[in-house]
């Protein structure tokens, strides 16, 4: 994580996340999303009708352009001399 977008999970920046393929994620599961040359991460739901991602600044929606790359399997301890955003 480069950022705090998922402290409320307990992932504070620098925190180390291991992903595994996925191409149908499952709402509540925390995913990385590519749209374009943007990559965001967050937690899958759909809010009006639309896919978005969660996270602890809002919420974005996702286009039917955007490829989920992957779920969120492991989540490891903050790496030393990350910096805070």
């Amino acid at each position: 994580m480069v950022d705090d977008a998922l402290a409320s999970l307990g992932w504070p920046a620098g925190t180390e996340l291991v992903l595994e393929p996925c191409r149908t994620p499952q709402r509540g599961q925390v995913v990385l999303a590519r749209d374009g040359a943007q990559e965001r991460i967050g937690i899958f739901e759909v809010q009006l009708g639309r896919a978005a991602l969660r996270t602890d600044h809002g919420s974005v929606w996702i286009g039917r352009a955007s490829q989920v790359i992957g779920a969120v399997t492991v989540a490891g301890a903050p790496l030393t001399g990350m910096p805070q955003r």
